[in-house]
């Protein structure tokens, strides 16, 4: 019973006079430094709390030991004056009290018995304080034993400690960054042709990126893994990628002769023939991938979802809006984030060259694009709203429908429905789902094609590419062409 009564007794100790302090002096920093409360690191919190009970354990748990002694009075004169005070004197027996060890000397006022017997003395007390009276009447200095466990522990205390205001303070986030802009380097260095601007059109980005064109080639991706490329007629088509491939592969990028995709864990590149495949970029999980002149634009998951850039080739790494982004959209002269601040979402309008940051919007918005001199988005509900530049900040509806998601067009505005009610009520798609076309202004609507799944939009040529996203019937892609209004299965 006394043995349980110590270890309470050792961990109240711990809790109150170290970790108590220590917990308060992280909050402290957390709000000062961070903005933040110190309330997503219970298991760490956890860990050292019993690293340190642990150690407190070992540290002041009461053990006898014994010494040899020639004569008991000469024990009194050998012990520090300053180190220790005497509180009863009797002829076999001396009871010490150590007027070191601040602050547990004072409020626990723990004492050290020794008792002389037939040339031998026996030390009774916590195991620190009778090591430390051994050392002195041994004549040794006061040292802590070598031992690599208690180092380990106090490291690792120190450690965990520390973790959590690395983390927030992304200095080992830091580390990565400096070590990889200055070492890591692609295979081949590349630049953005001079007739090129953008990798990609914000209406595809905002449908996944799984398709893409230049002059000569349409790439797009079939089944999550399987990536294609054929002619502007859709006659040609060759498979660039369909093995091999760990995670979905999307947010196409052609610049010049290369198409940059998004493995999810890793930014990769190849010919847009298939071959020469390197890895960009692979220190963290990226979002939302779009180049524009010179520059990779993408939302970083291991640093809070904040904005990042870094050039054609991996390097140059660099935070350009320290904030928790939900929707990025990059146009030629502009960023068009939508990030969390406190409990809103909020649109700004950030400059390239990162000169000025105004407010777009300050509703909640998603899939935000910027066509031709308006802003398109949908709000929370899904429903499809314009924002014009001489009418800032007055948004009119365009679609009153839950959409899924949408492209803009110069033949009008594409969009998709899905509703899973009735699909999971009678196992057949509800007759409103697929896909429609409105004119800008919202006032006609023509359903060109049925679907039971969710349908990303992706532009390519003269053709709108419909790629099923889920659903209860696996759709493989298809195209609308909008010259003579025909839906076709790609083969």
């Amino acid at each position: 019973m006394n043995k349980y009564r110590n270890w309470i007794e050792i961990a109240v100790r711990s809790t109150i006079f170290m970790l108590l302090p220590a917990y308060l002096l992280l909050f402290l920093i957390y709000r000062l430094l961070f903005n933040a409360d110190l309330d997503v690191y219970w298991l760490a919190l956890l860990s050292i709390w019993w690293v340190t009970v642990d150690s407190f354990a070992e540290r002041y748990k009461h053990q006898d030991a014994e010494e040899r002694i020639e004569r008991f009075a000469g024990v009194e004169r050998q012990l520090d004056a300053e180190r220790w005070e005497i509180l009863d004197r009797r002829q076999n027996e001396l009871v010490i009290r150590p007027t070191f060890d601040f602050p547990f000397h004072i409020v626990f006022k723990d004492t050290v018995k020794i008792t002389h017997q037939n040339g031998w003395i026996t030390i009774s007390g916590p195991v620190h304080y009778v090591e430390a009276f051994s050392n002195e009447i041994n004549g040794e200095e006061d040292l802590p034993k070598k031992r690599h466990w208690p180092v380990m522990k106090t490291g690792l205390t120190i450690f965990l400690f520390a973790l959590p205001v690395l983390l927030e303070a992304g200095l080992l986030w830091e580390m990565k960054v400096f070590y990889h802009n200055a070492f890591a380097s692609a295979e081949t260095q590349i630049e953005m042709p001079s007739d090129q601007l953008a990798g990609n059109s914000i209406e595809n980005h905002n449908n996944g990126g799984y398709a893409a064109e230049n002059e000569q080639y349409i790439f797009y991706v079939e089944n999550e893994y399987e990536l294609y490329r054929t002619d502007k007629d859709f006659k040609e088509r060759t498979d660039l990628m369909n093995e091999g491939v760990m995670f979905m592969i999307r947010d196409f990028n052609i610049v010049g002769e290369w198409l940059y995709y998004n493995e999810y864990d890793a930014l990769k590149r190849m010919r847009l023939d298939g071959t020469e495949k390197e890895i960009v970029y692979d220190l963290s999980y990226l979002q939302q991938v779009q180049i524009q002149d010179n520059w990779i634009y993408f939302i970083n998951e291991d640093d809070d979802n904040n904005l990042y850039r870094m050039d054609l080739n991996g390097n140059q790494i660099e935070r350009l809006l320290d904030e928790h982004v939900t929707d990025l959209a990059v146009t030629d002269d502009e960023l068009l984030v939508t990030y969390t601040n406190n409990k809103s979402r909020p649109t700004d309008r950030l400059d390239l060259d990162e000169s000025s940051q105004s407010r777009l919007l300050d509703q909640d918005t998603h899939k935000l694009i910027k066509w031709k001199e308006d802003y398109y988005y949908l709000d929370i509900e899904g429903k499809l709203y314009r924002t014009r530049l001489e009418e800032q900040h007055k948004s009119e509806l365009i679609v009153n429908q839950k959409i899924s998601n949408y492209t803009v067009t110069e033949q009008g505005i594409f969009y998709s429905i899905y509703s899973a009610d009735e699909l999971y009520k009678s196992g057949k798609a509800a007759t409103e789902n697929g896909v429609y076309l409105t004119d800008f202004e919202g006032e006609s609507q023509e359903h060109i094609y049925k679907s039971n799944g969710v349908i990303e939009l992706l532009k390519a040529g003269d053709s709108v590419l419909m790629k099923s996203a889920g659903g209860y019937v696996k759709d493989r892609v298809r195209r609308f062409d909008v010259v003579n209004r025909e839906v076709e299965v790609l083969e």
